[in-house]
């Protein structure tokens, strides 16, 4: 399995979300419980990806604001 990047992931989440909800694939008769199934399985991989790259964004950004508020404090403390 390849590494997911996530910047891209987060990039082209909402278009390949509005493509799988248009696709009239989506249409499965019930009766057809493979093709629907699978397309089920495609589409919570997907919501998974976008899940994961929000979280590592937010992980990311929370790490970015601790590192400049120690910049910051220690440029204040040297003053």
């Amino acid at each position: 399995m390849k590494p997911i990047d996530y910047a891209c992931a987060l990039s082209n989440a909402p278009g390949s979300m509005q493509i799988l909800r248009n696709d009239s694939s989506m249409l499965v008769d019930p009766s057809n419980r493979l093709v629907a199934d699978t397309l089920e399985q495609e589409w919570n991989h997907k919501l998974r990806i976008l899940a994961d790259a929000r979280e590592q964004r937010e992980r990311s950004q929370q790490q970015d604001r601790l590192i400049l508020d120690d910049a910051i404090l220690a440029t204040g403390s040297s003053q």
